[in-house]
């Protein structure tokens, strides 16, 4: 019986082409947003339009593969191709791909600034599309350290599924073995 591969991909994949470069930095080139007229202002009354800002869709690798009829991480997989010696295959595209993604994450940081992404949505995306990190800073002279200190105050253990308090204080297990003995 023959093995059967999980990785394997159906159908024949698609074939790199030197104008999918192009295509994807157009493709990632796009407006931030689209301005709507929310309320006419009148010029004798001294008033001024009032617009509303529409984000226009943030750009996704995937989105670009479906549009262009190429597989799902085709695009991941012409950026990360080398040859047997180790050399990228298609370093154009690496370009390209490069600032597909440096235009996405502009693009996504730009709208987020202006108010036209609920910030949560605009944190969670960033983290998972960028290079945009959550990272702790701790400055400090490495010759001479900062000392820390903990006082424990009041401490519980968990033994065999159940609490035995310590802190100078007698666990009722052991106060009812006290009492009737």
């Amino acid at each position: 019986m023959p093995k059967k591969n999980s990785k394997k991909e159906i159908g024949r994949p698609t074939k790199y082409r030197p104008e999918y470069c192009q295509l994807l930095i157009k493709f990632f080139t796009r407006k931030l947003y689209k301005k709507i007229l929310i309320k006419k202002g009148v010029k004798e009354k001294g008033t001024k339009d009032e617009y509303k800002l529409i984000p226009n869709d943030l750009p996704f690798f995937s989105e670009f593969e479906i549009k262009n009829g190429l597989g799902i991480g085709r695009l991941s997989k012409w950026h990360k191709a080398k040859n047997k010696n180790g050399v990228y295959k298609y370093p154009e595209f690496r370009q390209a791909y490069k600032k597909a993604k440096e235009l996405q994450k502009q693009f996504l940081i730009k709208n987020a600034l202006l108010g036209n992404y609920n910030p949560t949505f605009a944190i969670f995306t960033a983290k998972n599309i960028t290079d945009l990190k959550d990272t702790r800073q701790f400055a400090g002279d490495p010759e001479n350290p900062l000392v820390v200190q903990h006082q424990i105050i009041g401490m519980r253990i968990i033994n065999e599924g159940k609490n035995i308090r310590q802190n100078n204080k007698v666990s009722d297990k052991d106060r009812k073995t006290s009492s009737s003995g």
